[in-house]
């Protein structure tokens, strides 16, 4: 059972969202909610300040991301476990889950009470994934208690710029556009473009447009 020892905070661009599965997580399961945010840069003000044992978040946080954030945390000194919580299954965001070390990766849509099950496995160390992509896009290793990207994922191999410079490419942004949004030389965005299509084995511009597609990284 979570008990009171646990301190959790939730985040959601929709500060009515976050509440709401504050008020259920405290009635189904007797959590702790420590706060609520709806933006990444508060949050982490918050957190310079609370500690937390529990970081349950959605993905876009204003205009940061959850991702985002871990790296400032970590950068702080600030390591609480971290439980993406959103509404769709992605396979670009389960693996920079795991490569970031997150404990969780939930779905809105899951009944609540195998959320807040899921959540009682997380706090006792245990990680949670979609089962169904296990064993095809991570593994869990017993040894050191977590999940880890299977050898071979094309996701893994790509810095974060390079998936940004992947995502503009998809929208339909040319290089002399994504230069300028990105503050870099033509140069660099064509040297990331050629190292990306190497990386996933992709050759073609529109190719590479149904990859992001379908990894939802054209989504706002």
């Amino acid at each position: 059972m979570i008990t009171s020892e646990y301190q959790i905070v939730l985040c959601d661009p929709n500060i009515s969202v976050a509440q709401a599965y504050s008020f259920a997580f405290q009635a189904t399961s007797a959590m702790s909610i420590l706060a609520a945010h709806s933006d990444g840069n508060t949050l982490i003000e918050f957190l310079k300040h609370q500690s937390c044992d529990l970081l349950i978040s959605e993905i876009h946080l204003g205009n940061t991301t959850i991702f985002d954030v871990a790296v400032l945390l970590t950068e702080l000194d600030i390591h609480p476990r971290i439980v993406v919580f959103t509404e769709q299954l992605s396979e670009h965001h389960l693996e920079r889950s795991v490569t970031q070390g997150f404990h969780g990766y939930l779905l809105k849509s899951q009944p609540l009470q195998e959320i807040t099950e899921s959540l009682r496995q997380i706090v006792r160390n245990r990680p949670v994934f979609p089962h169904e992509q296990e064993g095809r896009i991570y593994y869990f290793d017993p040894k050191h208690t977590r999940y880890k990207l299977k050898p071979g994922r094309r996701w893994n191999d790509l810095s974060i710029r390079q998936v940004e410079v992947l995502k503009q490419l998809a929208l339909g942004l040319s290089v002399k556009e994504i230069a300028k949004t990105m503050h870099l030389s033509p140069k660099s965005i064509d040297s990331h473009k050629y190292r990306i299509m190497h990386k996933l084995d992709i050759h073609d511009r529109v190719e590479l447009a149904r990859f992001a597609i379908r990894n939802h990284l054209t989504e706002p």
